[in-house]
């Protein structure tokens, strides 16, 4: 998504022009929202659980949003590390079909992909409160 919409701003000639301190405030935003989320994570204990196959399957999906977790923050700090951030300079010409250019906008491709991120961490904090919920219950039920 990140990746067709840096291709359309630039193609259409919409404005593609982003301050390097959004870069750097979005990217701070998303390093606090890893850091909350991987603390969720760990400081969560399935102890109370004697079922061993449900306990299994909490620190299995766990464990599935922790390396998701890890992986998408190490792409965007890579993204971030590497990408200009420079103004307009960061077009890349792709192909160019009749009068048509297809352009990528690596600053508007490194903002959707913060965006896009920021909003999957949202929804997995929501994944791992799903969770936490199941777990309770089968704390209570002497699961």
């Amino acid at each position: 998504m990140s990746l067709f919409v840096a291709l359309l701003s630039p193609t259409l000639s919409v404005s593609d022009n982003v301050d390097k301190e959004v870069i750097g405030t979005l990217f701070t935003v998303v390093g606090v929202i890893f850091s909350v989320g991987m603390s969720l994570i760990i400081s969560v204990s399935s102890t109370g659980v004697k079922n061993k196959d449900a306990r299994v399957i909490f620190r299995s999906q766990l464990s599935q949003i922790r390396t998701r977790f890890i992986i998408v923050f190490v792409l965007l700090s890579l993204f971030f590390i590497l990408l200009p951030k420079d103004g307009n300079t960061e077009l890349i010409d792709l192909w160019k079909i009749k009068d048509v250019a297809f352009r990528l906008s690596l600053n508007i491709f490194q903002v959707c992909c913060l965006l896009l991120s920021i909003l999957y961490y949202i929804v997995n904090f929501y994944s791992i409160q799903s969770s936490l919920y199941d777990l309770q219950d089968r704390i209570e039920n002497g699961d």
